[in-house]
């Protein structure tokens, strides 16, 4: 996987990444994200690289009753997905480098890890200040570097020493933006001068070794990589390599670092 190729989902890889995926990881960053947003009554949120929906759909779960949310993806598989979970919100097939909004229309935009995947990281962060309207606010939601992610770090070498380095880069895809540094590169690059860029580190949890490598391969672009083989071996050696990570209740717990972007 190259260094911001998009994260592409057919139906049923969708569909699993909701089921299993989302719960273990992702709705609780959503929850983190929809707090920073501050959402208000009047507001209308629009959601970039939703996924299935799950920031959408925290936010609307809240108390903002006539909140009005929007969620924007280029992968149609997992806005089918979306759109089965939740059909009164309005859901959106776009590229974030080329939003399909008009000026000002936003009160509040998010992106929760998806932002690493983008073409021209700039261009993108230009039309999401496009989009918002003044006095607005932004969050972008972007994992750390993977050495810095404990238990993808030693996920990755296992990948390495059974699928190679070419492996080993789709794993490390997500986490390919984790130097601030270089966020800040991008930043003042953009025509956004006012953003805070922090580090947050919450706990991970998985029901088992076994689900958690299901999630990492089979809703990912791994699955189409790995073979049975390696996927048999991988599964073998995740149950002791990664066993240091399994707690009293036999349920899977380590740190997980991000990066929280706020433009106001």
């Amino acid at each position: 996987m190259g260094k911001n190729e998009t994260y592409q989902l057919e139906i049923n890889g969708a569909k699993f990444y909701e089921q299993n995926f989302v719960p273990a990881l992702f709705e609780h960053w959503a929850k983190r994200t929809v707090e920073k947003l501050n959402l208000e009554e009047s507001d209308h949120l629009l959601d970039i690289a939703c996924g299935t929906g799950i920031v959408a759909r925290v936010a609307r779960a809240g108390n903002t009753v006539n909140l009005k949310v929007t969620g924007c993806d280029i992968n149609k598989g997992m806005l089918a997905v979306a759109k089965e979970i939740d059909p009164d919100i309005i859901w959106i097939e776009g590229s974030a480098e080329n939003l399909p909004f008009d000026d000002d229309s936003f009160e509040k935009v998010s992106c929760q890890f998806g932002f690493m995947f983008f073409q021209d990281l700039v261009k993108t962060l230009n039309e999401m200040e496009r989009v918002k309207k003044k006095n607005g606010k932004i969050i972008i939601g972007i994992w750390d570097a993977i050495e810095a992610n404990e238990g993808y770090f030693d996920l990755l070498k296992i990948i390495e020493n059974i699928g190679g380095q070419n492996l080993g880069l789709t794993l490390r895809a997500p986490f390919n933006l984790g130097d601030k540094r270089e966020i800040d590169i991008i930043m003042k690059s953009s025509n956004i001068s006012n953003y805070k860029l922090e580090t947050i580190k919450e706990r991970v949890k998985f029901p088992s070794i076994e689900h958690w490598i299901d999630c990492d391969v089979k809703a990912s672009p791994i699955a189409e990589k790995i073979t049975d083989q390696q996927y048999a071996e991988l599964q073998k050696e995740a149950k002791t390599k990664l066993n240091k990570y399994v707690e009293k209740d036999q349920k899977v717990r380590f740190n997980m670092s991000a990066h929280m972007l706020t433009i106001e």
